[in-house]
């Protein structure tokens, strides 16, 4: 017996037992709505949480250096090693900051340091930002001091 002949064949009162917002007949076949609303449930928390995701993979996670160009409150502006073009990377509250080597804030950080970023480069949005460092560098006067 076919799909066609089998879902004709069904019974009002077969129909009433299976639910009526369970199965549907669409295009000539039966939809189980329980399946469906299961699979498009796990694909819509699986589009909802890329940065989880994404950072599981090694592929797409790296380091790089460059030179901070803007800072915000949502976005670090940074130009990288050897590059023209400014890279937008997106941080949040659970990005690290780290400043010679101890943890620090988004507020110790300026326009023209050098950083190095850890960063997530998801299929969708923006690089995410996981971690950034940056140290200072010896000042000349402490150099000059010893010379004298």
């Amino acid at each position: 017996m076919d799909m066609k002949t089998h879902s004709s064949s069904i019974s009002s009162s077969s129909a009433r037992q299976l639910g009526a917002t369970e199965r549907i007949q669409c295009a000539g076949k039966l939809v189980d709505f329980k399946r469906g609303t299961v699979a498009l449930a796990v694909i819509a928390f699986w589009l909802s949480a890329p940065g989880q995701l994404e950072a599981n993979n090694p592929s797409r996670r790296h380091e790089m250096s460059g030179t901070v160009q803007r800072v915000d409150r949502k976005t670090i502006t940074i130009i990288p090693r050897g590059e023209s073009q400014a890279v937008v990377f997106d941080w949040d509250r659970d990005t690290r900051f780290v400043y010679n080597g101890s943890p620090a804030t988004v507020d110790g950080l300026r326009s023209g340091t050098w950083v190095t970023v850890r960063c997530i480069h998801p299929f969708f949005g923006s690089p995410f930002l996981y971690r950034v460092s940056w140290e200072t560098t010896a000042s000349t006067s402490k150099t000059s001091n010893k010379r004298k």
